[in-house]
């Protein structure tokens, strides 16, 4: 499988917030991850998404380098990973880890695996 190959191999700051604005709709409220995630300064983001990026396609390699990121969980570092390679990772929503997973919704690295083998074996 090939690699789409972008332009700028790399996470924005701003993208960042709204990725993390966007998981903050889910059904736990996080008040202060939004603030967390928009005082990340340019080069840490860069620097950690360019290494979670060059770890594809090892999943659980790339969630690890982006959750070091203040305010960024498993289910952030999973959108990140799925918008930029969206063959590869799956996105981490509520809906799919149910499904995957059958049981309520548990965010976690952990269950975050299980749902990525789920995906790949279907």
């Amino acid at each position: 499988m090939k690699r789409r190959v972008y332009r700028e191999p790399f996470h924005r700051p701003t993208k960042q917030a709204n990725a993390a604005s966007d998981g903050n709709n889910s059904s736990k409220w996080r008040p202060r991850l939004l603030d967390f995630v928009s005082a990340l300064d340019y080069s840490v983001v860069k620097s950690a998404s360019e290494k979670a990026f060059r770890s594809l396609p090892d999943i659980s390699k790339a969630i690890s380098d982006l959750t070091v990121l203040k305010g960024v969980g498993p289910a952030t570092a999973s959108a990140v990973v799925a918008a930029y390679a969206p063959e590869v990772a799956p996105f981490m929503s509520d809906e799919a880890m149910v499904a995957a997973l059958g049981n309520s919704v548990d965010l976690s690295s952990t269950c975050y695996s299980a749902n990525c083998k789920f995906w790949k074996s279907t």
